[in-house]
Order: structure tokens, then C-alpha cells, then sequence
């Protein structure tokens, strides 16, 4: 009876769904998947749960994720899968035993790991909920963070600076980029642009977390329509 009265209360505290869509397009300007994103949001306007599909250029949905931030706003529990590599992968935070567990599984073969935690610690779509609450601190000072990288079942410092403020000042930039030298050869930085006053992301600039039609990773442009 007490489990139904504070799932009850919880629900109670939860505001309509909103609907988001974005594109994605290659370094040659050609759209290469498109989102979807439905965001729940507590009333108190913190996101606790995204699905987003991904979709071709025909409209079928080929990749899902499901992220849930009950447990933490930046480490979110999340189920991703894609049907064209029949990949699936589960990514659990366990906070009292500050580990992360991943589980991968692509063509039935299994692959499983553990994430130590170290902080600050920001893995999959909380990455923009922690630039959402340090956006002010994010203006004036660069921090390095732990970024968890699911596929690799592994976790990499990364360093978060501005860029630039453009438009008489209505967008702002910030660049993520990995502190070690030697991955910095292999990975490009991150640039993502937000809206000054209502710190919405309106373009994504960097490697993506959807592979391409071959299994190759691909960097992008996502933009995002409000």
C-alpha cells in the first residue's frame, strides 16, 4: 500500500510530455537520420525520462533510446537499441556502489563491463542536463568532467570551455573536448550552441552516438527545431 501511494504522489508531480524533433546531417550537408524526442518533465522543470527515436530519411524508426534520470540527472539509466546491427545495450548507475554496469549485446554476442564512478561524472543525454545546471558557471570558468562512454565500457576526462557568444550575445557556444593529448588526435571536439536566454541546445556539432549504415562511427551537425 505504501509503494502505491508514493508512486501515486510521484506521477502526481510529473507535467506533460513535450515533443522535440531534430536532423542530423554529415560534414557534406546530406541528412543521415533524423530524431525524435519525447521529454517528461517533473514540474519543477527537470527532465526525468527521454525516448527518442531515430528515424531515415523515409520516416522508419531504426534506433530507439530510453534514458531515465530518477536517480540522477547526469548519470541517467538507459536502454538503446538499434535493429540494423541488432545491437542492444543497458546501462544501469547503481549510486550506492558508485559503479556504472554495461551491458552490450550485437549479433547475440554478449559484452559486459563495470564503470568505476569519479567525480564529476556525466554519462549519455545527461551530458545536457549537466551544461543546463552549470550554465552560468560554464560562462565564466572551464571545469573537466568524467564522461562514460557506454560502447567502450570505459570512462575519459574531458575538459568544457566557451567558445564564443554570437548574435548580440543570443547564443553561446561550448567546446568538450578530452584532456589527454593522444585522444585528442583521434577524437574532434564536441561544439554545442545554446540559446542565451532559455539555455535550449540548438545545434549539436561532433561525433554521434548512431553509427552509419556500415557500423563506422560518423561525426554530425544536429539541429534542433523548437
Amino acid at each position: 500500500m505504501n509503494k502505491i501511494i508514493l508512486l501515486l504522489l510521484f506521477f502526481t508531480q510529473i507535467s506533460n510530455a513535450e515533443v522535440l524533433t531534430s536532423r542530423a546531417y554529415n560534414k557534406n550537408n546530406k541528412l543521415v537520420y533524423k530524431e525524435r524526442l519525447s521529454i517528461q518533465r517533473a514540474v519543477n522543470g527537470k527532465i526525468i525520462h527521454i525516448k527518442t527515436e531515430y528515424l531515415d530519411e523515409s520516416d522508419k524508426v531504426f534506433a530507439t533510446l530510453e534514458s531515465d534520470f530518477l536517480k540522477s540527472s547526469f548519470i541517467p539509466n538507459s536502454k538503446f537499441s538499434d535493429s540494423r546491427f541488432s545491437l542492444i545495450e543497458n546501462v544501469t548507475y547503481y549510486p550506492d556502489k558508485k559503479i556504472i554496469e554495461v551491458n552490450r549485446i550485437i549479433s547475440k554476442k554478449a559484452n559486459d563491463g563495470i564503470i568505476n564512478l569519479s567525480s564529476p561524472f556525466v554519462m549519455g543525454q545527461g551530458f545536457n542536463n549537466y551544461i543546463s545546471e552549470n550554465f552560468d558557471k560554464l560562462l565564466t570558468e572551464e571545469v573537466v568532467i568524467w564522461f562514460g562512454i557506454a560502447p567502450r565500457i570505459d570512462k575519459f576526462r574531458f575538459r568544457v570551455s566557451l567558445v564564443s557568444k554570437e548574435n548580440n550575445q543570443s547564443k553561446v557556444k561550448f567546446k568538450i573536448e578530452p584532456e589527454s593529448f593522444v585522444l585528442k588526435a583521434f577524437v574532434s571536439p564536441i561544439i554545442l550552441t545554446y540559446d542565451l536566454e532559455t539555455k535550449k541546445l540548438l545545434e549539436f556539432q561532433g561525433l554521434s552516438n548512431i553509427d552509419d549504415s556500415k557500423g563506422n562511427s560518423q561525426e554530425v551537425i544536429i539541429r534542433y527545431d523548437y
